[in-house]
């Protein structure tokens, strides 16, 4: 195992940084601006993508709970429950691991390798899922994604996972729900893993129809899509294949270059 990997088995001081949320149909931190990264994250950057996380996860209690929980007695410097503690990784993960289930992985750069997730799990990545990158999470789990997804997620179960930049590369959905929401663009493949069941949708950048009627092809129970432009026109739309479902386009417009300015 990586000399990176360490279980937190104590609070330390936490640096949050304030930084105002956005209103309107992109996401409170901004739309498809991921944070890369080599190495460990800074503590500051570590700071951002903590409250990108809490930001998300103030109108869903259930958003990566665990980490919330862990941070705030961070903050307060109080003892927090062994429950909450999660495995960290200072740096790229770039050897394959394993998480039990019932427990967090908080990744302070890339995902470079297999990541595999138990049930009732949560992973936050401060960094990409990089082409040799892939997760693969079972059971109810939800995840957070600082960077861009250019690898591989895969759910067998219920799954809500948030990119914070765009996703080229592949989201394999389980049973019964996946919720995805993507920052940036999605020019990436979404296909079920095993049977199409429900697929929410919400894109804060581009996304173009021939991306949203591949995924749509693949005859998801229910199929709605929120997407930031298309060269769909505004407006709601039905499902090509005529299943249950929509896609609601806000506005026209090209595909957005350069997702990953940073901060």
């Amino acid at each position: 195992m990586t000399s990176n990997l360490r279980r937190c088995t104590g609070p330390f001081p936490a640096l949050l940084l304030l930084m105002p949320a956005l209103a309107g149909f992109t996401p409170a931190y901004g739309q498809g601006v991921a944070e890369h990264t080599t190495s460990r994250l800074s503590d500051e950057a570590w700071s951002r993508v903590k409250l990108a996380v809490a930001l998300e996860a103030a109108p869903d209690h259930t958003f990566c709970s665990r980490s919330i929980g862990w941070w705030l007695n961070e903050t307060r410097r109080l003892p927090a429950p062994t429950t909450l503690s999660p495995i960290t990784i200072d740096g790229d993960l770039t050897e394959p691991l394993d998480i039990p289930e019932g427990t967090s992985v908080h990744v302070r750069g890339n995902v470079s390798a297999p990541l595999r997730v138990g049930q009732q799990s949560e992973a936050v990545i401060g960094g990409s899922i990089t082409t040799t990158g892939r997760v693969d999470a079972a059971g109810i789990t939800t995840m957070y994604v600082h960077g861009n997804l250019d690898g591989v997620v895969t759910a067998t179960g219920w799954m809500r996972l948030v990119v914070r930049g765009s996703v080229h590369g592949e989201v394999r959905t389980g049973v019964p729900t996946m919720q995805l929401k993507v920052g940036g663009n999605l020019d990436g493949t979404v296909r079920p893993e095993g049977k199409a069941a429900l697929l929410f949708l919400s894109v804060g950048g581009y996304a173009a129809s021939a991306v949203l009627k591949a995924i749509d092809s693949h005859q998801y129970n229910e199929f709605h899509a929120a997407i930031g432009s298309s060269d769909l026109a505004p407006g709601i739309h039905p499902l090509w294949t005529g299943r249950s479902g929509f896609v609601a386009v806000a506005g026209a417009g090209a595909r957005s270059s350069g997702d990953n300015p940073g901060w």
